[in-house]
């Protein structure tokens, strides 16, 4: 089949499938399906260069800054515990510290005795 042709395996007894294939040279990889070669450093990306996405698929491993998934996407380093599910399977947001607002409350007392009491809190 056309999916089997230049996939770098012998599905022809001959290896008729893999002849006048594009070869990529060593720090490149290859689109499953055109055979076009691509930078390593476009493999694992966040964008896709190979026209059904393979260069974006099982992605075991992650570019410097970034994090893994445990889905086996990789998304910015910045992007986790931000409060937002950007690997599509909660594991960004997983194990998070929590952090829990404080407020200042301020008090006064305005008047005296006599008059009444007026109590004013300001919360910041």
């Amino acid at each position: 089949t056309e999916q089997q042709r230049c996939d770098g395996y012998w599905h022809c007894p001959n290896g008729r499938d893999e002849i006048n294939c594009t070869m990529c040279q060593k720090e490149e990889f290859p689109c499953s399906r055109n055979g076009v070669c691509y930078p390593r450093s476009d493999r694992c990306n966040y964008q896709n260069h190979c026209p059904n996405g393979s260069d974006e698929k099982n992605c075991f491993f992650c570019q410097p800054g970034n994090f893994h998934c445990k889905n086996n996407r990789c998304v910015f380093e910045s992007w986790v515990c931000d409060s937002q599910d950007d690997c599509g399977d909660g594991s960004d947001e997983e194990n998070c510290p929590v952090i829990v607002p404080t407020r200042v409350i301020t008090a006064a007392v305005i008047g005296s005795l006599i008059c009444g009491l007026l109590l004013v809190i300001a919360l910041g």
